[in-house]
């Protein structure tokens, strides 16, 4: 098969990575994958996988601009299908080549909500069950939990990954690995962890590095430099982005933080407490597991650093407890979330969508539809952007 793979932007983040290693995956079992994605810092990525980038016009919102370079390379590269990340590339496809050209299209959204403008005609992947029982408007909705490259994430050498970041090697390491953006609750998932290094910097040898770039990071920086000042050492440590951030997780003792980053540091055989948004704080533990299965590793409510201080109190003062986590958290990632399974899923999916013919009726009454559905959304978001609370 031929594809194209849309990721919404080459940022970094769970997202677009999900849809690059899934891409090189399906590319290794014998299929020609281009990339179409705006620069980024995950082209680097696309480069060491050997994936072919072919790049759109700056920006990761729709545009018309975004479109046409699309319709242009569909048009070269004559793909079986079009697979696209989040709802901007997904509206744009479908309002262009799907629609234009007869291009079997798929549509994956990784986020913690799916927005009801996207047409419903076009099939449809979660990340997770709960988002599956939500959606009532789509009929064809497929699960894929967020793949993990176990064998490549996998600790090696602890010691040598602390020597290539300055870090002690006899800290206790948290590691936080985000965006630094307000988008659900990350920017102040962050400072709930600063604040709880804070208090615990008395008991513990404890370091907390955070790892990303994002509109929130001069003042995350800034909270960091207080916490410094106060502790009259080295507490937080800010390094920005990381175009290969493994050393980040393998360095460490324990990683704080949502989605697929405690994927991965699962994948690294890490004890990981999961945030969410107004203060969401739990444990992951064989206790704990199922809630996290069903809706994703993230939540919402809770007390910040109130509930984040004895979580990591309870895990930085048992070596035992960070033992036994640490294993079953790599048993579990790599029987549930290996990226060979979810290529052997999304294979099968591919087919499936490219073997189904395009009805134009049905696409150009979902599409009216899905257009509505964008314009009421619009209208909404304008008139409580103008209301004052």
């Amino acid at each position: 098969m031929r594809i194209i793979v849309c990721p919404h932007e080459l940022a970094m983040g769970g997202s677009q990575m999900n849809a690059i290693e899934l891409a090189a995956a399906v590319r290794d079992r014998g299929h020609e994958v281009v990339i179409y994605a705006s620069a980024g810092a995950l082209a680097d990525r696309v480069d060491e996988l050997g994936l072919e980038l072919v790049t759109s016009p700056a920006g990761n919102r729709l545009s018309l601009a975004w479109a046409r370079g699309l319709i242009a390379l569909t048009r070269s590269f004559e793909p079986d299908l079009i697979h696209t990340y989040e709802w901007a590339p997904s509206l744009g496809a479908a309002y262009g080549v799907r629609q234009l050209l007869a291009t079997p299209q798929i549509m994956t959204v990784l986020s913690m909500d799916v927005p009801d403008f996207l047409p419903a005609d076009v099939p449809l992947i979660v990340g997770t069950r709960a988002l599956a029982a939500q959606i009532q408007w789509h009929d064809d909705v497929y699960v894929m939990e967020p793949p993990i490259d176990t064998d490549a994430d996998r600790t090696g050498d602890v010691e040598a990954a602390r020597r290539r970041l300055g870090m002690p090697a006899d800290a206790l390491i948290i590691s936080v690995v985000c965006r630094m953006t307000d988008e659900l609750g990350k920017a102040s998932g962050v400072e709930a962890a600063i604040d709880a290094v804070s208090s615990l910097a008395g008991e513990f040898p404890i370091r907390l590095l955070v790892v990303g770039d994002g509109p929130a990071l001069s003042r995350i920086r800034e909270r960091a430099e207080r916490v410094n000042a106060q502790a009259g050492r080295l507490v937080v440590e800010c390094s920005g982005q990381m175009n290969d951030a493994s050393d980040a997780y393998e360095s460490a003792d324990v990683v704080v933080g949502m989605g697929s980053s405690i994927l991965r540091a699962m994948s690294f055989g890490k004890p990981v407490i999961v945030q969410g948004d107004t203060g969401f704080t739990r444990l992951l533990t064989p206790e704990t597991v199922d809630e996290f299965l069903w809706r994703g590793f993230y939540g919402i409510g809770g007390n910040g650093a109130a509930d984040l201080i004895p979580a990591l109190r309870s895990v930085l003062s048992q070596p035992s407890l960070r033992s036994d986590l640490s294993a079953w958290n790599r048993d579990l990632v790599t029987a549930r979330f290996s990226l060979s399974g979810a290529a052997d899923t999304l294979e099968r999916l591919y087919r499936r969508v490219a073997d189904v013919p395009h009805r134009r009726a049905q696409s150009t009454l979902s599409l009216s539809q899905s257009l509505a559905r964008l314009a009421k959304f619009h209208i909404s978001r304008a008139v409580r952007t103008r209301i004052p609370s």
